[in-house]
């Protein structure tokens, strides 16, 4: 597959060609860099250190495509990229929407399963690592934390507060619209998550069930989200 007649097609990145050929060669191997795999749109580039890595069983121009606008109402921001070190490892393809920004700490490690997708204004900080797993999909304004980046202290028990913690995001876990994910939170696989909810460790959820409120707690049992096939708009 020609690289530069696919990105024909998608000619929406042409204005960021060398952005994109600058960010394949900076961090991948010469046989998956010349397939341009990562295409990139608006990128800022704030700190490309670290590695990024793709385990996948194909490599295909166009797999994966940081600050793609997919969302009509939320403006052509792309994406801020700020990568101090550690390790992101793509699984297959990934689609990372626009208005989004992720800051990565000098020892973590992140891992995308195949098939991610995050819509507009995600936010990602990951200092601890994370590991997303396949078909994990984010609606709009998401933030990801594994980290509070401040400590409390205990003055009863004279030592500081956990602040920090590596989340796991089970297969096919599905976030709508303004939920917070916070540090130390493990998720089973095929969850969703409710509007607003913000996810914890202590967040109650089992798989093929729909948790929000607030507090938050169980809403629903025994549904799934079928992608394709789920389409609620005109």
């Amino acid at each position: 597959m020609n690289p530069f007649r696919t990105l024909w097609q998608q000619r929406g990145y042409l204005p960021w060609i060398f952005h994109t050929l600058y960010f394949n060669f900076h961090y991948l191997p010469w046989r998956q860099a010349v397939r341009l795999p990562i295409w990139v749109r608006r990128i800022k580039m704030v700190a490309t250190r670290g590695r990024i890595i793709i385990d996948a069983a194909t490599v295909r121009p166009g797999m994966i495509q940081l600050g793609r606008h997919m969302v009509s109402i939320y403006p052509d921001t792309g994406i801020i990229w700020d990568q101090h070190g550690g390790e992101v490892v793509f699984h297959g393809e990934c689609n990372i929407g626009s208005g989004a920004a992720v800051s990565f700490g000098r020892n973590t490690h992140v891992e995308f399963g195949h098939h991610f997708v995050a819509s507009a204004q995600w936010r990602c900080v990951s200092y601890r690592g994370i590991e997303f797993g396949e078909n994990t999909r984010f609606g709009w304004n998401n933030l990801v934390m594994d980290t509070n980046l401040h400590r409390l202290y205990d003055r009863d028990k004279k030592a500081f507060k956990k602040a920090s913690g590596r989340i796991v995001i089970g297969a096919h876990n599905w976030f709508a619209t303004d939920c917070r994910v916070l540090h130390s939170t493990v998720t089973p696989p095929r969850c969703i998550f409710a509007a607003g909810t913000t996810v914890t460790p202590r967040t109650p959820m089992e798989s093929y069930c729909v948790s929000g409120g607030s507090p938050a707690r169980i809403l629903t049992r025994n549904v799934e989200r079928i992608y394709g096939q789920d389409s609620d708009g005109e």
